[in-house]
């Protein structure tokens, strides 16, 4: 199965639409982020610094929405629209990055998010947490939304990748406003 990812941390795949109900312009919300994008060269996809962030940076993929959100996009698969992956994914992805990886020892890690998904190709991700590269490439948890609005939780058990273990936990409709939590 395809997957599609954003991470809020925010990655997007495969023709995902998302919308993230957060502030008019995405510099109110991105301090202590950067963005990567769907364009740039094959295995090197561009990013955006947190200091031009704050400077209320927009383009096609990445702006703000009319109605206080922030909208991000993916234009498909490299095969069908040109756009780029990082050297370890076959998926393209407009994404936030934190700018430091969880530590499991600290008391301080969560993760939030309040968003719409109005369009979802295959599985969308919509959270993903990764732990030190140095350990693992593979995001250590990431929480899915299909095209159905059926929401399921992944849990890699292998540093290289392969072992992800899925939980159900819900279901939200396309196109209605949800939150979620990781503590």
């Amino acid at each position: 199965m395809a997957r599609t990812t954003i991470i809020l941390v925010v990655s997007l795949y495969l023709n995902a639409y998302f919308k993230l109900t957060l502030a008019a312009c995405p510099k109110d919300i991105l301090d202590l982020r950067f963005l990567q994008l769907p364009t740039g060269r094959p295995g090197s996809p561009d990013s955006i610094q947190t200091s031009s962030l704050e400077g209320c940076f927009s383009n096609g993929n990445f702006f703000a929405g009319g109605d206080n959100s922030i909208v991000m996009k993916v234009p498909g698969t490299p095969a069908n629209s040109g756009c780029v992956t990082t050297p370890n994914s076959l998926h393209c992805r407009t994404e936030l990055h934190e700018t430091s990886s969880w530590q499991p020892t600290s008391a301080v890690n969560s993760m939030t998010a309040d968003l719409v998904v109005v369009n979802a190709g295959g599985s969308t991700c919509i959270g993903q947490i990764h732990i030190d590269e140095s350990l693992s490439t593979k995001p250590a948890l990431q929480i899915y939304y299909n095209s159905n609005g059926a929401i399921t939780v992944g849990v890699e058990r292998q540093r290289s990748g392969g072992g992800q273990v899925i939980t159900p936990v819900g279901k939200v409709s396309p196109g209605v406003r949800f939150s979620y939590e990781v503590r």
